[in-house]
């Protein structure tokens, strides 16, 4: 079988650019021929590396230009593409540019949804001002706001779904919200597929005796979804009490210098921003792993 993962960025450090990675792999070690097209190419390198054998395209902002429309068109046929991944399914328009890419041609268009259908970054956003505003008149017009974004959220929903094969879920228990924020009621495209384990480490034993009095974040330092300013400014309030604890922050984001600076405001002495690096070690050693995200699909940190 010939497969095509379609995604925004990559290779890119990320959750999806991740898990990307991990199935492209597997897929090629299986035997089939793997393409991955993607749109922003942020790091040099994937991360995990990438089979040899799978091979990336580039195609370009806007989305929807008429040259993606072609480049996309040559890879699928020239390729002999039996099925897309779309692992960005929202916004609606990366759908509308595989479909008039697959147009005649004989392959299966699959959308992956990565996170809880009822919340995304635009959402989250609203929702944030919202409770930041003392002013009625401003809460009433971001309220609107909020409706507004999540009719037109259920709307490309349903575009994405009308113009999919299947549609995929991280768990069962979205489907309830998917079918409330679209307003469908038949939904039997749907599928669950959770996400895999993405940290190789086969000598990972859990041993109370190599425990530390370690608390550990794993994630992306970004203030909209993965909220890690409440990591700090819980242990703001927990380090004064155990001296003897360490918080340790694997992994890097946009928010990292306001997190340092929080930390030197408040005169935390026991964090540590790791960068991104494998988790597998931190967790064998650490004796807590706290997560505060707003909303999630289905945390590689957890898994």
């Amino acid at each position: 079988m010939n497969i095509l993962f379609l995604l925004g960025k990559f290779p890119s450090v990320g959750g999806v650019e991740t898990v990307t990675a991990i199935l492209a792999n597997e897929f090629s070690a299986r035997g089939h021929a793997v393409h991955v097209v993607s749109f922003e190419q942020v790091t040099e390198t994937p991360t995990p590396a990438l089979d040899d054998r799978v091979t990336l395209h580039r195609l370009s902002y806007p989305v929807s230009s008429r040259a993606n429309r072609d480049g996309l068109r040559d890879i699928l046929a020239s390729s002999h593409i039996d099925v897309i991944i779309n692992q960005w399914c929202l916004p609606f328009h990366v759908t509308r540019l595989c479909r008039k890419a697959m147009k005649g041609l004989p392959c299966r268009l699959l959308a992956v949804h990565h996170n809880a259908p009822d919340c995304n970054a635009r959402l989250e956003g609203l929702r944030m001002r919202m409770a930041r505003t003392g002013n009625p008149v401003n809460r009433a017009f971001l309220r609107l706001l909020l409706k507004g974004c999540s009719m037109a959220t259920g709307a490309s929903l349903r575009y994405v779904y009308a113009h999919s094969d299947r549609y995929i879920l991280l768990s069962d228990s979205f489907h309830q919200a998917f079918r409330n924020i679209t307003g469908l009621k038949d939904t039997g495209k749907l599928l669950t597929i959770p996400n895999p384990i993405t940290v190789e480490n086969p000598e990972f034993r859990y041993d109370p005796a190599l425990k530390k009095k370690e608390v550990l974040f794993v994630g992306r330092l970004e203030p909209n979804q993965k909220r890690v300013s409440r990591v700090l400014e819980t242990w703001a309030l927990l380090e004064p009490r155990f001296p003897d604890w360490t918080l340790r922050l694997v992994g890097d984001g946009p928010e990292k210098r306001s997190l340092q600076e929080f930390c030197a405001e408040h005169r935390l002495k026991h964090v540590s921003f790791e960068g991104f690096q494998n988790p597998a070690p931190y967790y064998e050693q650490a004796s807590l792993l706290l997560l505060a995200s707003e909303y999630e699909g289905l945390p590689l940190a957890m898994v």
